[in-house]
């Protein structure tokens, strides 16, 4: 069975539209989510400090999240890259992060102070899909 999700994108800013989704779900669930939900949506890449700003703002005036899922995944040789294939560099990880835990290979944006943590890809949380145009 085949469940298409239909969500609202918002521009935030004139290259990416994006849609913040408050029901928490897995990491792979919420990439998928976003997929069916528009052939061009993955789970956000953050390119630049002013992407994660704004991302940052739109998650604080649209949902009650204190963590929210982006599409950075750690891959087997251990580097990080976005599901999209975006080649940003960007990276605004925490203090003591990404961590070595080896469970840890998904990334979640921290909406209390816009830094970024890793996590068990199976925890549950709300997440932000993006269409990069």
């Amino acid at each position: 069975m085949y469940v298409y999700y239909t969500y609202t994108f918002i521009v935030i800013n004139p290259c990416n539209c994006y849609t913040f989704v408050q029901t928490p779900t897995d990491w792979a669930t919420a990439n998928r989510n976003c997929q069916q939900s528009n052939p061009k949506a993955t789970l956000a890449s953050i390119d630049s400090a002013f992407e994660n700003s704004e991302i940052l703002t739109s998650a604080l005036n649209q949902t009650g999240c204190s963590q929210i899922f982006i599409g950075l995944e750690e891959q087997s040789n251990n580097g990080w890259s976005w599901v999209n294939n975006d080649m940003s560099t960007y990276r605004n990880w925490r203090s003591g992060y990404p961590s070595s835990n080896s469970n840890q290979k998904c990334s979640q944006l921290n909406t209390n102070d816009g830094t970024w943590t890793n996590v068990d890809c199976a925890s549950n949380g709300c997440y932000v899909c993006e269409i990069k145009n």
